[in-house]
């Protein structure tokens, strides 16, 4: 398969090669927009769903509970992707690291 250089391996695409926003999708920003898309609401209830663990865990083990919710999203089916729009007006995946 030919995945898009930019947007990361997986995710809906048009024709161009922009990724398409999923309900599946976290955006990334502030606003009315963001609160209330889909991917967001479920974002928030899988996070609070393991708030008692990362409350729990020492401080060097919290980045683990965080990569663990992440991954979540990723490898859910269909999978979610985090996604931040750009000076472009385009999204872009802003990958694990924030």
């Amino acid at each position: 398969a030919i995945y898009p250089v930019e947007g990361g391996i997986f995710g809906a695409v048009n024709a161009e090669g922009d990724i398409v926003v999923t309900e599946q999708d976290i955006l990334l920003g502030r606003g009315g927009a963001t609160n209330h898309h889909k991917g967001n609401k479920r974002f928030r209830d899988i996070v609070a769903l393991h708030r008692p663990d990362y409350l729990a865990a020492p401080k060097i083990r919290k980045p683990d509970v965080s990569r663990k919710i992440v991954q979540g999203i990723r490898n859910a089916n269909p999978p979610g992707r985090f996604l931040k729009k750009g000076d472009d007006g385009k999204w872009f995946d802003v990958g694990d690291k924030k």
